[in-house]
C-alpha cells in the first residue's frame, strides 16, 4: 500500500450519507475461538507484511477494548477490540489509518492491523509509557506536588505548548482529533514531554470520529437535535451526541472549541460551566410538581449554561472566592477563554501557541516580579495585579528633548512599573546601541535629530 503525506479534507464539517456508516456490520469470531493472554495472532503491517505475533499481559481495559503487550515487539502493543467494536467499518478504516506516513514521534498512530485467521480483531501501535493528563486534573494540588515535586505552572505551560504543537501537526496532515480529552493525553513522568493516543478514533479523510465525551462538544453540537433536548444524561453509553458524530463530519471549529476546553480544564481542573452552587440553581430544573426535570443534574445544568455561552468568569474579577488560580492569569489569556465561552470567538492551535509562549515568558519575568506565588498550580491568596497590563502585543513610540524623557515616557505608557528603575540604563545603552532588551521588553531608537529623541518600546 503507498503511505500518504496527509488526507482529504473536503469532509470537514459537512453532513453526508457515510457509505461505509450504512453497510457497517459486526466481525464476530467463531464459536469457541477466545482471545487472550498467550493467543498467537495474525499481524499486517505496511505492504501486506504479515506476521505471527503472541499477546503478552494485558495492559489496561478501556471503552473499546483491552490492550496488550506483543511478545515480539516489545516497544509496541496490540489492541484487541470488544465484539461490538469490531465491525467492517473500523476494519476498513484502520487499513487507511496505516497508509499514513507518521513522521511524529509524539503521535501514537495505529501501525498494523490484526487478524485471528481471517477475521479482524484489533491493531498494532506504538507502546507510550507515562502518565495521562486527566490524572493531574483530578488530584489535589497536594497529591501532584507529592508524585511530582518540581510540577509548577511554568511545567503546565510547557504541556499546553507541547499538546498545542501536536494538534498543529495533525491539523496541517487534515486530521481532525474527534474525541479530544485529557484522557486521550499521556505525559513521560520525568520529562513531562506528551504524546497523543487513541489515534484509531482520529478524523482522516471519508472517515469521521464516532466518539465524544461529555463536556467537550460545541453549543453548535449541543443544540444539534433541538435545544429542547439537551438535558438528557450523560451516560456514556448512550450520549446523545455520538449518534450526531455518525451522520456528521467534524469542522475546525468543532475541535477549536474542544481543545479550548480542554485547556481550561488542565488548568482550572474544572469545566469551563462548572457550577459549584448547582443546588441554587435548581428551581429551574423542576418541574411544576415539584420533580427533576428528566432526570436532570449539574452536568444537564452545565449544558444548559454552554449554549447561552453563560461563563462565570470575566477579566476583571475572580467570581468564586474558592479558587484563585483564575486570579493569577494575565489579562490576555483571561480574555481568550472569556471570548471563547462568553462570545464563541474560538483560536487556532497556532494563535493559543502564541498566548500560552507569551504566558510561559511572562512567569519568569514581570509575573515573577508582581508575586512569586505565579508559579504555584494553585496559589494560596487571591491577585489583584492591579494596574499592570500584560498585553499580548503593545508598541508605544514617544519623543523626548532628551533620550532619558523619551525612555520615560514609554515606560508610562505602557504602565509596568518594573521598567521604570531600567530607564536611565535604558537611555544610555541607546547612545550607542539603537536596541536594548529589558527582560520581554525591546527598546529601540527610531531617530535622533538633534536634541530631540523618538523611541519605541516593544512587547516581545
Amino acid at each position: 500500500m503507498g503511505k500518504i503525506d496527509k488526507f482529504d479534507n473536503k469532509y470537514f464539517g459537512t453532513q453526508v450519507t457515510h457509505t461505509y456508516l450504512e453497510n457497517e456490520a459486526p466481525i464476530r469470531l467463531p464459536e469457541g475461538v477466545e482471545i487472550k493472554e498467550g493467543s498467537v495472532v495474525i499481524l499486517e503491517r505496511e505492504n501486506r507484511n504479515i506476521t505471527n505475533v503472541t499477546l503478552g499481559a494485558s495492559l489496561k481495559s478501556g471503552g473499546q477494548g483491552i490492550i496488550y503487550e506483543c511478545k515480539e515487539l516489545p516497544n509496541y502493543v496490540i489492541k484487541i477490540l470488544f465484539d461490538n467494536d469490531r465491525t467492517t467499518y473500523y476494519k476498513k478504516k484502520l487499513r487507511e489509518l496505516i497508509k499514513f506516513s507518521n513522521t511524529n514521534s509524539q503521535i501514537c498512530w495505529p501501525e498494523g492491523v490484526v487478524r485471528k485467521n481471517d477475521f479482524f480483531i484489533g491493531f498494532l501501535m506504538p507502546k507510550v509509557v507515562g502518565n495521562n493528563l486527566s490524572w493531574l486534573e483530578h488530584h489535589t494540588s497536594a497529591q501532584i506536588l507529592e508524585r511530582y515535586p518540581n510540577f509548577d505552572r511554568k511545567t503546565q505551560v510547557k504541556i499546553i505548548l507541547d499538546v498545542l504543537k501536536q494538534f498543529e501537526y495533525l491539523h496541517s496532515k487534515n486530521i481532525l482529533v474527534g474525541d479530544v480529552k485529557l484522557e486521550n493525553i499521556m505525559f513521560d513522568e520525568k520529562t513531562f514531554s506528551v504524546t497523543m493516543v487513541d489515534m484509531d478514533s482520529v478524523q482522516a479523510g471519508e472517515f469521521n470520529c464516532t466518539q465524544t465525551t461529555p463536556g467537550y462538544d460545541a453549543p453548535e453540537v449541543i443544540m444539534c437535535q433541538g435545544k429542547e433536548n439537551y438535558n438528557k444524561r450523560f451516560d456514556n453509553k448512550d450520549y446523545m451526541f455520538i449518534s450526531y458524530y455518525r451522520d456528521c463530519y467534524r469542522s475546525l471549529e468543532n475541535e477549536y472549541y474542544a481543545i479550548a476546553v480542554l485547556l481550561f480544564r488542565f488548568l482550572m481542573r474544572e469545566n469551563p460551566y462548572f457550577y459549584e452552587n448547582f443546588s441554587s440553581y435548581e428551581e429551574e430544573c423542576l418541574d411544576d410538581d415539584g420533580d427533576t426535570k428528566y432526570g436532570w443534574t449539574n452536568e444537564d445544568f452545565e449544558l444548559k449554561q454552554c449554549i447561552n455561552f453563560n461563563f462565570q468568569y470575566d477579566t476583571t474579577s475572580d467570581k468564586r472566592s474558592s479558587e484563585h488560580i483564575w486570579s493569577y492569569f494575565p489579562s490576555f489569556l483571561k480574555q481568550a477563554f472569556v471570548n471563547v465561552f462568553k462570545h464563541n470567538e474560538r483560536l487556532s492551535p497556532q494563535e493559543w501557541i502564541v498566548i500560552f509562549e507569551r504566558y510561559s515568558k511572562l512567569l519568569d519575568t514581570r509575573l515573577k516580579k508582581v508575586d512569586e506565588g505565579c508559579n504555584d498550580i494553585e496559589p494560596e491568596f487571591y491577585m489583584v495585579y492591579e494596574d499592570v497590563d500584560f498585553p499580548l502585543n503593545a508598541e508605544f513610540e514617544n519623543c523626548g528633548f532628551n533620550m532619558v524623557q523619551a525612555v520615560q515616557r514609554c515606560v508610562e505608557e505602557c504602565g509596568d512599573s518594573s521598567l521604570f528603575s531600567n530607564v536611565q540604563q535604558v537611555a544610555e545603552s541607546l547612545k550607542s546601541n539603537p536596541s536594548c532588551v529589558v527582560d520581554d521588553y525591546r527598546f529601540s531608537l527610531v531617530y535622533n535629530i538633534g536634541v530631540l529623541k523618538k523611541v519605541k518600546l516593544e512587547v516581545v
